[in-house]
């Protein structure tokens, strides 16, 4: 007898489970994560045959509407973890272990930003941690930076608030897609740890935060070398900001919040009155 079904991306959730929840006037959302729908255990005709479709990708939007009309999809932004995505360092001694850190998975985009880093940087305390990287083609580009392994939870608040510039930038372009990333967990997980962030540029990002003051950004290579030697030497500047987007996003970017966002698109778009 429930009201609700809520599947978070749904990998092998058929459309014939659906529609027998959905005969059961059981509403069907799904809040999707991911930067592409075609993948394996997601059949298409599966996420198309959702109630309502609630994706964290700006760049779906459009696409979803086309299929499913404009009552059926909604945009929700990705958000952290407030048990785990929280300061976890003494702010007053300014003590950072790095000096520049990367935190996500391997891939060949990630590697290309984090060379020019390590070759423009080589005296520099660099951290890279994540999933697939001692794997990577190429991974001696990063010389003399520091490998970790991936940094989940505690481990990834505690990596921010060692670091004096957190790098955010994403996967890139999947094969085979139109789409790339604007945003992703990091965006907001970041800044809910208190780390300092440089997040690659885009109209999205200065949506959700405001550059120079919370944030700041960088459009291509040079900039982002520029930007990392400007910050480097101003500890002060860093703490201001970085505590300006702490106040940005804390609450009002948790999942916490999310999920309350979440409840009000259902009620709103079906039957349910929160019973």
């Amino acid at each position: 007898k429930a009201d609700l079904f809520l599947a978070v991306k749904g990998n092998y959730i058929e459309l014939g489970t659906i529609r027998t929840l959905q005969r059961q006037s059981i509403f069907c959302a799904n809040y999707f994560p991911d930067v592409e729908t075609r993948q394996p255990g997601l059949p298409l005709e599966g996420l198309l045959g959702y109630d309502l479709m609630v994706t964290t990708k700006s760049f779906q939007v459009d696409w979803l509407t086309e299929r499913m009309g404009p009552e059926r999809v909604a945009l929700l932004h990705h958000g952290y973890g407030p048990a785990v995505h929280r300061p976890h360092f003494d702010r007053q001694t300014r003590d950072h272990e790095w000096d520049i850190s990367y935190i996500g998975n391997a891939s060949p985009r990630k590697l290309a930003w984090m060379a020019v880093v390590c070759r423009a940087f080589p005296d520099k305390r660099i951290a890279v941690a994540g999933f697939g990287w001692p794997q990577l083609i190429g991974i001696g580009q990063l010389v003399g930076a520091t490998i970790l392994p991936a940094a989940i939870g505690e481990d990834f608040a505690r990596l921010a608030g060692r670091s004096a510039i957190n790098l955010a930038f994403h996967y890139g372009r999947p094969a085979g897609s139109a789409w790339e990333d604007l945003v992703s967990t990091r965006t907001f997980e970041l800044p809910a740890c208190q780390g300092f962030m440089l997040h690659i540029d885009n109209d999205e990002v200065r949506t959700l935060f405001t550059v120079g003051q919370e944030i700041d950004v960088f459009a291509d290579a040079d900039q982002l070398i520029e930007r990392i030697g400007y910050y480097l030497p101003r500890p002060d500047e860093r703490e201001t900001m970085a505590m300006a987007a702490y106040a940005r996003a804390v609450p009002a970017y948790s999942y916490h919040s999310r999920a309350a966002d979440l409840i009000a698109l259902v009620e709103a778009r079906s039957s349910i009155t929160g019973g």
